[in-house]
């Protein structure tokens, strides 16, 4: 009877140590794992502080931008090596880069032959010509507001630009996959025809990597002094020709005014290259501070410039080759080879030299986690200002539209440390 109490009793102690085991190991499981969420959360804290740092870093590059002229040799566009340098904050890093956002396809001011090259839908580029249209009626293959009510959560299209891409969500036939996949993914098709003598058609980017909203420009000469405007009546012929244009040029240009753009005023004067580069230069059409949509010659990427109607392989490549010198004004145009009268009245209302807005992206990354942000930025008397800020969901890596390598070349140690 002594042994039989004795097991009884060993058999219960094994019973509550067993459970002071299983006890013991829940609470240490439960313990590991509050202090994995706690570690993850400091690191995802230590991520925002570093990219808010890189923000910070690429706004200071900002401040001495001359709008009027914007190039690769600038301040700017040197700082954090486009992405490429990683700055070491001991428990965090950084990287960023700034882009030019004149160097990007404006989706609000673009016409159908623009939008159909960017290898969208004839119904995805209608319905977004229809989305910004205040008016009542509707394109071909477009979409008005009895399309957005019949939705199970209804609304209205907005009748304005856009304020930001993700709106575009909002369009009739437009999905992510048109934003961020390969144009063979986003559309079905690898492009459209090409227009005759044209590269545009195809592109092989995702469409988030082209295109920006509202990018502008000053309305000046590429060292600062303002554009006259041929159509203001005070704007005579004396005006004119102290401008550098012969007589007869200004003349007709007073008498025919007023002219809408660019493209009239080459289609109706035979010039030549001079005053071809006098008028690029030195004339506008409109007494606004500030042009929107423009494409700055000397950041426009190859694939932004291959989508623009009347662009030919030969014009982009002369444009690329001259933006590591630097392209000073827009009259430098009428100086490229073969460029004719009928040439620059295709395509010389797409570009300008300067910017006034630009892109910054920036990456921080502590552990295992890291925080990309996209902020746009305006520059207003000499002032760098965020009108805009997205920041996208914690992963690994910078996303992918922003084409950044997935190791930097270059590590810079900075002093301090992220809070």
């Amino acid at each position: 009877m002594r042994y039989s109490n004795r097991g009884a009793v060993l058999l219960q102690v094994l019973i509550v140590v067993t459970a002071l085991v299983a006890i013991v190991a829940v609470v240490a499981a439960n313990h590991r794992q509050t202090s994995n969420i706690l570690i993850g959360k400091m690191q995802l804290m230590r991520a925002e502080a570093a990219s808010r740092a890189g923000l910070n870093q690429a706004l200071a590059s900002l401040t001495t931008v001359d709008t009027n002229l914007v190039t690769m040799n600038d301040d700017w566009y040197l700082a954090g090596q486009q992405g490429d340098e990683q700055f070491d904050l001991g428990n965090a890093t950084f990287r960023f880069q700034i882009i030019d956002a004149g160097s990007l396809i404006d989706i609000n001011t673009s016409s159908s032959d623009i939008l159909l090259n960017l290898s969208l839908t004839s119904e995805q580029s209608d319905s977004l010509l229809d989305w910004k249209d205040p008016a009542t009626s509707t394109r071909p293959n477009g979409a008005d507001d009895a399309v957005y009510t019949q939705l199970t959560t209804p609304y209205q299209k907005s009748s304005r630009p856009l304020r930001t891409l993700s709106e575009l969500m909002l369009i009739n036939g437009w999905t992510p996959s048109t934003l961020y996949a390969a144009p063979n993914d986003a559309t079905g098709s690898a492009g459209i025809d090409s227009p005759q003598g044209n590269t545009a058609g195809t592109r092989t980017l995702p469409l988030r990597s082209l295109i920006t909203l509202d990018p502008g420009s000053s309305n000046t000469q590429g060292n600062g002094n303002q554009r006259v405007n041929v159509n203001q009546q005070i704007t005579n012929i004396n005006g004119l020709t102290q401008l550098g244009l012969d007589r007869g040029t200004a003349t007709n240009l007073q008498r025919n005014a007023p002219w809408e753009n660019f493209r009239s005023l080459f289609q109706q004067n035979a010039l030549g290259t001079s005053q071809a580069n006098i008028i690029l230069n030195s004339v506008g059409f409109t007494a606004d501070t500030r042009l929107t949509g423009k494409i700055n010659l000397n950041t426009a990427q190859q694939g932004v410039l291959e989508l623009l109607p009347g662009m030919t392989a030969e014009l982009v490549s002369e444009i690329i080759s001259r933006q590591s010198s630097g392209i000073s004004n827009l009259g430098d145009l009428a100086t490229f080879p073969n460029v004719t009268n009928g040439v620059l009245s295709q395509i010389a209302d797409y570009f300008t030299v300067g910017s006034d807005t630009f892109i910054i992206r920036a990456l921080g990354t502590a552990g295992q986690q890291s925080v990309a942000i996209e902020a746009t930025v305006r520059i207003t008397n000499g002032t760098p200002q965020i009108v805009n800020l997205e920041r996208f969901p914690a992963s690994y890596s910078a996303p992918e539209w922003w084409q950044w390598t997935s190791e930097p070349t270059v590590t810079t140690q900075v002093l301090g440390q992220t809070p």
